[in-house]
């Protein structure tokens, strides 16, 4: 029963009281994945700058992270892409560019895929809370 209901924080580079918890190798690729959101890089390539391989990188992300580092670097860049998506007016097409993706339709596979929800959805109930001038803005 112990780590019921525990949920895990997931470090970037804006959490810098995350650093001093993670160890070295682990706070390096994160620092790696972090810098590289609009240009993906392979994971191998990420674990070479790392210093060590992807078969010792792995079950240290599935230790202290909970994730793969695929799954990891994935679901930060959903992440952005999720930010982009609620704060600005971009395209999804500008959106899946601006995280790394080369089309919409992979942007939004994986979209929902890893938030469990659609980016329409999701942007259409932030612009139910937009007001522009003490009027609701309407959604485009």
């Amino acid at each position: 029963m112990c780590g019921q209901g525990v949920t895990r924080r997931k470090p970037t580079i804006a959490a810098e009281s995350m650093h001093d918890m993670l160890p070295k190798l682990i706070m390096q690729a994160v620092e790696i994945f972090n810098a590289n959101i609009e240009d993906p890089m392979n994971i191998s390539d990420a674990a070479e700058q790392v210093g060590i391989s992807v078969r010792q990188l792995e079950p240290l992300f599935r230790k202290i992270i909970g994730s793969t580092p695929l799954g990891y670097y994935r679901s930060l860049r959903i992440h952005k892409a999720r930010h982009l998506l609620l704060y600005s007016k971009d395209s999804m097409t500008e959106i899946a560019i601006a995280v790394g993706y080369l089309s919409a339709a992979a942007l939004h596979r994986n979209y929902v895929e890893v938030s469990g929800g659609h980016p329409r959805e999701d942007r259409n109930k932030i612009n139910m809370f937009r007001v522009g001038e003490n009027v609701s803005v309407t959604s485009a």
